[in-house]
């Protein structure tokens, strides 16, 4: 979570908490995951979904896996 803390602004972490309020559609959890892996780096992104995978909180797709899904939506 510092990781994240150092890399989105107080902007980005209000817009996050915003998609979040009310439930996370599809639609919200793609545009807060285009936001992070604009923040993030590729090992810190990394670093993140490792955590949320082992919670049961993420597939675990790496940041490149992330980065060519995007695209080809």
């Amino acid at each position: 979570m510092a990781v994240m803390l150092k890399r989105l602004s107080p902007s980005d972490i209000k817009t996050l908490q915003q998609l979040a309020t009310g439930g996370l559609t599809v639609e919200k959890k793609k545009e807060a995951k285009e936001l992070i892996l604009q923040k993030l780096t590729e090992d810190e992104y990394n670093e993140l979904i490792a955590i949320a995978k082992k919670y049961g909180l993420s597939q675990g797709k790496s940041y490149e896996e992330s980065l060519k899904e995007d695209l080809s939506n």
